[in-house]
């Protein structure tokens, strides 16, 4: 564990933090995402939606699902945090972000993913 150090000169001390990227690191883009849980984590699925590339004028979504990302559910309360908190200030500099009415929020009704 790191030793604590001094913030800015004060009596006031936090822990350094470093950030090292794993050799299986990706960068994706996301516009979907679905939710599950059980007892002990919450999941975050990933992917991006688009048009059924097979016939696109028939219409219909596809989803490429690219990651599940599972939180402890601690993890995932703060995360809910972070989330509101940049969406507010982005909200602050560039106006309101209008959710479209078609747009839907599915939660899952138990346990599951």
């Amino acid at each position: 564990m790191p030793k604590p150090r001094k913030v800015n000169g004060s009596d006031k001390t936090t822990s350094a933090t470093s950030y090292v990227r794993s050799a299986d690191f990706s960068s994706f883009y996301a516009n979907f995402a679905r939710v599950g849980f059980n007892p002990y984590e919450i999941f975050l699925f990933l992917g991006q939606a688009g048009l059924v590339p097979e016939n696109p004028a028939v219409g219909g979504t596809q989803v490429e699902l690219k990651a599940k990302v599972t939180f402890s559910v601690i993890e995932a309360k703060l995360i809910t945090q972070m989330l509101g908190s940049i969406v507010n200030n982005y909200e602050k500099k560039y106006g309101a972000v209008a959710i479209p009415p078609d747009a839907s929020i599915k939660l899952p009704d138990a346990e599951g993913e």
